[in-house]
């Protein structure tokens, strides 16, 4: 007697997290100096929400200390681009986009220094630009974020330096003005763990069947994703009634029994 069975197989992770860690001390205070500790954010944990949307949610360690949080997000294996922030106290973001189900995602805490006391300039004859410079007091490694206004406009940030740097030259200037400048420092905490939607397993066939058993074989990128374990499920109709029969990690095909 020939048995028509419909297979149905999904991945999940036994090990999600790829790394979490706490920075040493990060925090800054006014001018920027000081020693306190922003740790990084853990337990992200990313969910599909439809085909083209994920939520993300994580956990902050900082208890309010930072100024907001940075998202980020890569291909597998590829080059890390911030694309989303949140302030203070948030811990959930949700993104769309039609490539979101392809994204890993990491997020990391980040805080502003209060403002430097404001300095003003304007230009001298024959001179052709304002030189900046202040006093590095910071004891830990921070960039420098220098902003500027002039009449009744509103500041602007018109740099962002190393922690090396003491000094800059503003080239973006025009003669009877008065400009003024003030400067924060900006520093992060390190990284959450790593968190992504898996991917569907491709192409599956079914091979040496028999009365007794059948082998499942399909497409999986283990070179990318480790600890991965599949479900296999099966159904009479194809439809409904799937029940899980089997899993099998990190290593296709399968042989499934017959019941």
């Amino acid at each position: 007697m020939k048995m028509k069975l419909w297979i149905w197989i999904i991945a999940t992770s036994a090990a999600v997290a790829l790394y979490a860690a706490v920075y040493p001390p990060m925090g800054v205070t006014a001018r920027p100096k000081g020693n306190d500790v922003l740790p990084a954010p853990s337990s992200l944990n990313v969910s599909l929400l439809a085909s083209n949307k994920v939520g993300l949610v994580w956990t902050s360690n900082s208890n309010g200390e930072e100024t907001g949080f940075r998202l980020e997000y890569s291909l597998p294996n590829g080059t890390w681009k911030e694309f989303a922030s949140v302030g203070r106290n948030i811990t959930n973001y949700t993104y769309t986009s039609a490539n979101a189900t392809s994204y890993w995602y990491r997020v990391r805490g980040h805080i502003y220094s209060t403002y430097s006391e404001i300095v003003s300039n304007s230009l001298v004859s024959d001179t052709s630009f304002i030189w900046v410079s202040w006093n590095n007091i910071s004891d830990i490694q921070v960039e420098f974020c220098l902003e500027r206004k002039f009449s009744t406009n509103a500041w602007k940030q018109i740099a962002v330096m190393p922690y090396t740097a003491g000094t800059y030259q503003d080239t973006n200037v025009v003669n009877g003005i008065v400009y003024s400048y003030r400067i924060r420092s900006h520093a992060y905490s390190t990284y959450s763990n790593v968190d992504y939607i898996l991917p569907a397993p491709g192409n599956l066939r079914v091979t040496d069947v028999s009365f007794e058993s059948a082998t499942l074989v399909w497409d999986y990128p283990l070179d990318i994703y480790t600890d991965v374990v599949f479900e296999i499920y099966r159904s009479d109709n194809g439809t409904d009634n799937w029940q899980l029969v089997g899993t099998v990690s990190n290593q296709p095909p399968a042989t499934l029994e017959s019941p």
